[in-house]
Formats: C-alpha cells, structure tokens, sequence
C-alpha cells in the first residue's frame, strides 16, 4: 500500500494545485512534481529517479507506473529517459500512487488524492 509523503507547495490561484515530493523507495531515490488542474480532467506527474546513496546518479529504462492502492499492477507506464526523468497523466479520479521497478514488489509511493475522495 503507499505511503502518503507529500507536502502541499501551493495552490494557484487559477484552480491549480502543485505538489511535489522527495523521498527514497527501495534502491531508488523519486523526486516527483504533481500537477493538479482542477479545470481538467488529468493529473500529470513528472520526475526523476536516481539511485538512492549517490549524488545526482540517473536511472535509465526503469519502469514507472501509476497504480490505485491496493491495485495489484499499473495501469499506465513509462520508462525513465537517460537522465532518469518520465512524465505520466491520467484522469482525476480516486488516489494514485507511483510504482516505481519491474514485479509485483516494485516500491510504491503514494503521489495524490481526489480532493473528494
């Protein structure tokens, strides 16, 4: 199950709310910025991995994915570019989190809420 580690940054206030987050899971250290725009109807995380214990080390090809808690896989994903960078979107609905590796015990960290939810 994620793990909520986030911190509201700030609310624009043309109706967008930007988070970011930092924090280490499993040999990878996830540095994501969230984009909230309550006048659509997606959600679009952009971020980094690089390897936990190192200074700026990019991991390239890993698979990232967005996942529901509790959802045993991702349903979108990408793969982190040279500089260990991805950008996903999905629509606005429940709580997301960010699967980050290959298999079913990939590190997962909880990126947003539905403000309803």
């Amino acid at each position: 199950m994620p793990q909520r580690v986030t911190s509201v940054m700030g609310v624009r206030a043309a109706g967008v709310a930007e988070t970011q987050l930092r924090c280490t899971a499993g040999p990878y250290h996830v540095s994501v910025h969230v984009r909230d725009d309550r006048r659509s109807a997606e959600v679009g995380v952009v971020g980094q991995i690089t390897q936990a214990g190192t200074t700026h080390t990019p991991v390239p090809d890993l698979l990232v994915g967005l996942v529901e808690p509790g959802a045993p896989t991702a349903f979108v994903n990408a793969l982190t570019d040279r500089f260990g960078e991805f950008h996903l979107n999905w629509r606005r609905e429940k709580a997301l989190g960010l699967q980050v590796g290959y298999g079913a015990d990939a590190p997962c960290v909880f990126v947003w809420s539905h403000p309803r939810a």
